[in-house]
């Protein structure tokens, strides 16, 4: 799972929060399981202890774009 962030010298932790958050939206709705970081992350209020604002938008970003 964490080959992404090895090959390309990435954050490991940003990584696996973006697996979770993706699969987490999938139990919500596989049709806009992308979208649904983006409520989820708002209100999650551990994520901004561990990550600044800037990470979180990345990583919003990365769960809205990623492919099938």
């Amino acid at each position: 799972m964490m080959f992404i962030s090895e090959f390309y010298n990435l954050d490991k932790n940003m990584e696996y929060t973006v697996a979770f958050y993706h699969y987490l939206g999938l139990s919500i709705s596989r049709e806009d399981h992308e979208m649904e970081f983006e409520e989820i992350s708002n209100s999650d209020s551990n994520l901004k202890k561990y990550f600044n604002m800037g990470q979180i938008k990345i990583m919003k970003e990365a769960v809205e774009d990623h492919m099938d």
